[in-house]
This record gives C-alpha cells, structure tokens and sequence, in this order.
C-alpha cells in the first residue's frame, strides 16, 4: 500500500492558482460596482445575495492548467510513514501539519509569512487529552476566532477533535467523539451546508462512509449516519456548489466515484462510477486526489501508479455536475515514489500552490513550484 513511506519528506507542487473549497462556479449572484469608475480610483464592490459565506477574488487566475516544476527544499527529520499534510494561514502566517503514523506524531511546521519557506521551524506538538496511535487523515476548521481539527486515529479507531483556540500555534486539546464503526480511516473532510457543519469519514477496509452532523457549531456533540458506497475508500475530496454537495472519491479497488448529494446532506445521495476519464492514464493504483477551483473550471489531481511507475494527472471538469472530463498525465521530473496529499495555500493575493509529500532515494525534501 503506497500510503505509507520509508522516507518522510516534503514537497510542495506550485502551480500558483487560485482555489475556492466551497466553489460555487456558475451560480447567479450579484456584484454591485459604482456606474463609472475612474483611472487609479479606488472603489468597493458589494456581493449581493452571495451563494456562501466566502467570496475570493481572483485577478490571476487559470495557473492551475501549468506544468509544475521541482525544486529542492528540507528533510523532514525524525519522521515516518507520512499519513497527512494540510496548509493553513492564520494571521498572515503559514502552517503545515504533518502526521507521522510511524511516530504517532502531529507535527506543526511553521514557514512564518513566506509558504515556500524552503526551512520550515518543525514543531512536535503534545496535544492533551487523548493518545494519538496510527494517525491516518487531519483536518481544520475555524469558527469565528477559534481554530478546530479533526483526526482520523487508526490505532483506536476513533475520531479525536482538535480545540486549538484562538491561535493554531497553540497545543491542541483533544476531545474523543462518539463515532462508530471507523475502521482503518485514510480521510476526513468538513464542510459547512446551510447552518449545519458536516464531516465526512471515510474506512478503507469496509463498506462505509460515515456522515456526521455537528449542527451549527463543531462544538457540538455529532449525530452520525453510514452510507454504503460499494467499497471502502482510499481517500475523498468534497465540494459545495450551488446548494449541492459532491464528493469525489478513490476506493479501495482504484476506482474513481462521485457521490451526488442533491438537496441536503440527510437525503440519499446518487453513487456512480467515473473511472472511465482516466483509463487512458493506466492507472494500476490510485492514490490520492485533491479537487481545486479556477478560472471558472475544477480541476482534480490524481496520484497514482501506472505500469512504468508513478505518475501524476490533472483532470478538468466544467462543474461537479458533469460526470465527463479530460485527463492530461503530468510528467514531473525525479519524482519516483509516492507523492502524498495535495492541498492548496494562499501565496500572495489569490494565488496558490499545492502542496504534497514526495520521497527521495537521496532523502532529500523537494519542493515544485
């Protein structure tokens, strides 16, 4: 199973785009501008009945169709068999967290206000409350001022709940949720519908995927339901678009699923089977997948392995609604063993770069931008 590498290394893949987690592309909504505007004038543009609660500008857009390059950058020391990255941005700085499944550690790396900070300060957090065995997916959530996480620990087959404060530097508490039947969990992703904030959690070994209904603040103690997807799955990405929500998934037969939830995360969502647009990649194994938003297109990353070794795919998609898209293979250069979890950070103004882990036969950290 790829998931898991000798050498922990980090690397980051730059495309520089712009990414919108709960895109709503297409939908109607209204900008309110001045009648007339003049040369070098400043002037407010107003959203009117916004389609969610977050609006992100973009005036460079369409980096996400560019060919990535490979830079070198730092060895992760101490740790292995990576499980899990996210980038965030608090405050004007940037954080990576790392989990190490060989270690049973959550490790923060702090790159200050540059994210392509090529010496990250690495720090080994000791959250209370909780023993972390066998880490397998991480995700944050902020609710007003107060930074949120939840992790998938294999080890207990439980969820934990990260409460860092208002400050994601802080040591997390943990909080162990009530949640059934998590078995061998690789991901887990959340996200707010209407009033209510949902989390998804996905078991690679079983038939199920689990929903949890926090209600209005992640606070609060989740109600959960499973659904069958037909297979456990490797890993999901999910996206809020236009009141619907759409999860894209790898199961555990490398398979590619949408899973159409239409008119509210309680109803039964349509399953069907969209592998069909990256046969002519030779997939043998999938891997990962990360799903971003630009220039009026979603683009879906694929990390796998074809007969001649890894390869990396981008997939362009005009709307989650479609079932049909195109694949181009990405030939990134020295890249030979798994990459590992794909996830946009703002760089400056509305571009981005994605972030992955790769490991080196040198052990060196790479970076692609």
């Amino acid at each position: 199973m790829l998931k898991y590498l000798r050498l922990s290394l980090f690397v980051v893949f730059a495309f520089i785009y712009s990414s919108l987690a709960n895109a709503q592309s297409n939908c109607n909504f209204a900008i309110q501008v001045p009648d007339s505007i003049c040369a070098a004038a400043n002037f407010s543009a107003i959203v009117e009945a916004a389609p969610s609660s977050t609006v992100r500008w973009d005036f460079c857009a369409g980096d996400a169709a560019l060919q990535p390059t490979l830079l070198l950058g730092t060895n992760l020391a101490g740790t292995t068999s990576l499980s899990s990255l996210k980038v965030i941005e608090d405050g004007g700085n940037y954080y990576g967290f790392v989990l190490s499944s060989g270690t049973n550690q959550l490790i923060r790396l702090d790159y200050g206000a540059n994210p392509n900070n090529t010496n990250p300060v690495l720090n080994f957090l000791s959250p209370t409350g909780g023993v972390i065995t066998n880490p397998g997916s991480i995700e944050f959530y902020k609710e007003g001022a107060e930074w949120f996480g939840l992790l998938t620990n294999r080890g207990s087959q439980q969820v934990f709940r990260f409460a860092f404060g208002n400050s994601i530097e802080n040591n997390p508490t943990i909080t162990i949720l009530n949640v059934g039947g998590v078995i061998n969990s690789q991901a887990v992703r959340i996200i707010r519908q209407g009033s209510n904030v949902y989390a998804f959690v996905a078991s690679q070994n079983i038939d199920q995927l689990i929903v949890l209904n926090f209600g209005g603040s992640i606070t609060n103690t989740p109600t959960f339901r499973t659904i069958a997807p037909g297979t456990g799955l490797r890993d999901l990405e999910v996206v809020n678009y236009c009141g619907n929500v759409y999860l894209f998934a790898i199961n555990s037969v490398n398979r590619l699923l949408k899973i159409s939830f239409l008119n509210g995360l309680n109803n039964t969502p349509s399953i069907s089977d969209i592998s069909f647009n990256i046969t002519a990649q030779g997939f043998a194994e999938l891997n990962d997948l990360s799903l971003h938003f630009d220039l009026g297109k979603f683009y879906l990353f694929f990390q796998g392995r074809n007969a001649t070794g890894q390869i990396f795919a981008r997939g362009v998609l005009q709307s989650p609604i479609s079932s049909n898209f195109t694949t181009q293979a990405l030939i990134i250069t020295g890249i030979s063993a798994p990459i590992l979890g794909l996830y946009p950070i703002t760089t400056t103004g509305s571009q981005f770069s994605i972030q992955g882990f790769y490991s080196s036969i040198s052990g060196a950290l790479q970076r692609q931008v």
